[in-house]
């Protein structure tokens, strides 16, 4: 039999959700504590709950962990009238505030979307709108099965749960509560919100968290990873995916898309899982995929960009000679790294003059006199480089471009548009490429390897493709003075080598 919660739901004269699958009428009979009865049988009600049926009995906390545009919002609501109707207030005294509703976010402003739906409800079903006895913008005010006013009211989180005390609670409805952090990361956190209200939830009302998983990582996280599949009366968790809950709108061909799209979203507003808080941006697959790429030497016709990321000691002084190879079948333009060089030497450090020397040896074979580098060490460099004939060119490698770059060579393997060589230096520099989620933040960044380099390959693979090589365009013309000269448009032809190497990056650019 359907419970309070689940009636509210799905019922015309509530909030209309006819087409309610099995799994989200068994979270509403479970949040009520009712027998999930025949639902049971269900294979997906069964995987929600972690092989483990839930005890008849209404549990003090839940957790409801699942996709985006699931329903995991309607049926917090629905089970806030429900508790809002028929919580027990027998003991409380003559005079006190009236119990209330508290709808909790990580900002008010999410704190008002399951308010909406609220208002929404009441708006269209004339039988909810018999137990409503006022409303304005923060709330709406529900008539207890007694007379009793009880508010549904936006609560934004306070210091030490401060919003939350001085009244009884029917239910709190913690919104978005995978995002919101704990004690040791946060003034404002869950963990004092919830300590707040435990001892002010009347019998019969609930502690309730719901949201899409993020980090793996807070309070939530927590409770999930202790608790999924154990479920008792002082905590339920339950985790669904988007086609257990809305299988209209989470087809197979739009849950295709969204795998391929960002694999990372997919997991979380698809899945219900939470992303690893640390984890490599690319596969050991995708990367061996990409182990293609064969030197070649130098072909006239073909473009090169030369790019290195310098070091003295403790990294390695890494250069690669990534090349264009013209485009693939969808039309997008296909690189190989052609070489891929490093000097290495922790002990005794690293001779700058020795290895410009054979930066220059590789510039000349691929007929080339810039190189691209980072601001490292740049203005001694650039000196080291005139006195051979190459030229540094400075191109800044923090922050939101070293982002960028990374992510474009990231996204690069993946789409099978950069071939590297067989090499594992750079399979593991490319292999620790790693995000690290925050809260609601993520960082990319450069993991050391276990030979105490720091993805140094990765470096210089950012740096070339933020300036990468134009596709072939046949030959080039050629004389004993200079060491290449374009005849594309006329660019860097009959000028002194700075000014071809400076119009040239403009070209690429």
């Amino acid at each position: 039999m359907a419970s309070l919660t689940e009636q509210i739901l799905t019922n015309k004269d509530g909030f209309g959700l006819t087409t309610a699958t099995p799994v989200q009428r068994a979270i509403c009979r479970a949040l009520d504590g009712e027998g999930l009865g025949d639902l049971w049988t269900d294979q997906s009600v069964q995987a929600a709950f972690g092989g483990v049926r839930p005890p008849e009995v209404k549990p003090r906390e839940a957790v409801v962990l699942a996709a985006i545009r699931s329903g995991k919002t309607l049926i917090a609501c629905a089970n806030a009238i429900a508790s809002a109707i028929r919580c027990d207030i027998s003991h409380m005294l003559d005079g006190e505030a009236s119990p209330r509703v508290g709808l909790v976010s990580t900002s008010k402003d999410n704190a008002s979307v399951p308010l909406a739906h609220l208002q929404g409800a009441f708006r269209k079903s004339a039988k909810l709108r018999k137990i409503v006895m006022s409303e304005n913008a923060d709330g709406v005010t529900i008539r207890h099965q007694t007379g009793l006013p009880i508010d549904v009211k936006l609560v934004a989180g306070s210091r030490a749960g401060a919003n939350l005390v001085s009244r009884w609670m029917a239910e709190v409805i913690f919104d978005e509560a995978p995002r919101m952090v704990g004690s040791d990361e946060g003034v404002v956190n869950l963990d004092h919100e919830r300590a707040a209200v435990l001892g002010r939830i009347l019998p019969g009302g609930q502690i309730l968290y719901i949201g899409s998983p993020f980090a793996a990582m807070g309070p939530v996280y927590d409770m999930a990873l202790s608790s999924f599949g154990k479920p008792s009366e002082d905590l339920l968790v339950i985790r669904a995916t988007g086609p257990m809950l809305n299988p209209y709108y989470w087809t197979p061909e739009r849950c295709e898309y969204m795998r391929r799209a960002d694999y990372d979203t997919y997991r979380t507003d698809v899945l219900g899982e939470f992303r690893d808080p640390e984890y490599s941006l690319l596969s050991d697959e995708a990367i061996a995929q990409a182990m293609t790429a064969k030197t070649e030497g130098y072909i006239n016709g073909k473009g090169y960009t030369i790019a290195m990321d310098p070091a003295f000691r403790t990294n390695a002084w890494t250069l690669v000679v990534l090349t264009c190879d013209g485009k693939n079948e969808n039309g997008d333009l296909r690189y190989h790294v052609e070489r891929a060089c490093q000097w290495f030497s922790k002990r005794d450090g690293i001779s700058p003059s020795d290895v410009m020397d054979q930066i220059a040896d590789i510039c000349s074979e691929y007929r080339q006199n810039v190189v691209l580098t980072d601001q490292y060490q740049f203005e001694a460099l650039r000196e080291l480089g005139i006195q051979r004939g190459v030229y540094l060119v400075e191109q800044q490698f923090t922050g939101e471009k070293r982002t960028e770059a990374l992510s474009a060579v990231c996204h690069a393997v993946e789409q099978r548009t950069l071939a590297i060589p067989q090499d594992e230096s750079l399979r593991r520099d490319l292999l620790n490429i790693k995000k690290r989620i925050a809260g609601d933040a993520a960082k990319i960044y450069l993991a050391n390897t276990p030979d105490g380099r720091h993805c140094d390959y990765a470096s210089a693979l950012g740096i070339a493709l933020a300036a990468p090589p134009p596709p072939p365009i046949g030959k080039f013309r050629e004389d004993g003075d200079t060491v290449m000269k374009l005849h594309l448009q006329g660019l860097g032809f009959g000028k002194s080598p700075m000014e071809a190497a400076v119009e040239r990056l403009r070209f690429q650019q």
